[in-house]
């Protein structure tokens, strides 16, 4: 919820904001309003990845004047993150928060829940934002909540597509808790 307090006064009320379908950004569904029809885009609970950056270059294609940011975790990133190459190429200046944990969150904290261990869900601590400079957007590491403002700042304003790679704790969203308290009391009755 740091990366969320740090962002949000950074986006007026024209923002467009994508909760790409991960525990990371299911954080921050809950935490912004949607005030304006066509402005807060997630998919809820369906856990389908990969469609939050070609989401959020289109909406910057459809909303010029408008900050569009996506917020995505570092698994669902993985799905279409060389994206940003587009971004560059049409000069579309969508700013993508990643929010690194290093596991597939929603997966990894069922597996251990549930199975007590996790399997082919964890992760490298990948450097998207060395990624995204290499094919030419603005690209920020940050691995400390001081860092974070910032960073924010230089990558909502740059002007240029943007990879905020955050650094971040592996915890299970509020939605994934939910799920591991239904599935583990159905498993508990049986």
């Amino acid at each position: 919820m740091t990366v969320h307090r740090a962002l949000r006064p950074l986006l007026d009320s024209s923002a467009c904001l994508v909760f790409e379908g991960s525990d990371f950004g299911f954080y921050g569904a809950a935490y912004y309003p949607s005030l304006i029809p066509r402005r807060w885009f997630t998919n809820g609970t369906l856990g389908m990845l990969g469609w939050g950056i070609p989401f959020g270059i289109g909406a910057q294609a459809a909303l010029p004047d408008s900050k569009v940011v996506v917020l995505a975790g570092d698994g669902s990133f993985g799905f279409n993150g060389m994206e940003i190459d587009t971004a560059v190429r049409h000069n579309l200046p969508v700013t993508v928060v990643v929010g690194s944990d290093s596991v597939w969150g929603i997966d990894y904290h069922q597996q251990v829940q549930l199975f007590g261990k996790a399997v082919a869900t964890e992760l490298l601590p990948t450097r998207y934002d060395k990624i995204a400079e290499a094919m030419g957007a603005h690209g920020e590491y940050v691995e400390r909540a001081d860092q974070l403002p910032g960073a924010l700042e230089r990558a909502v304003s740059s002007n240029k597509p943007a990879v905020v790679n955050v650094k971040t704790q592996p915890s299970p969203s509020p939605l994934t808790e939910w799920v591991l308290r239904t599935k583990g009391g159905a498993a508990e009755t049986k």
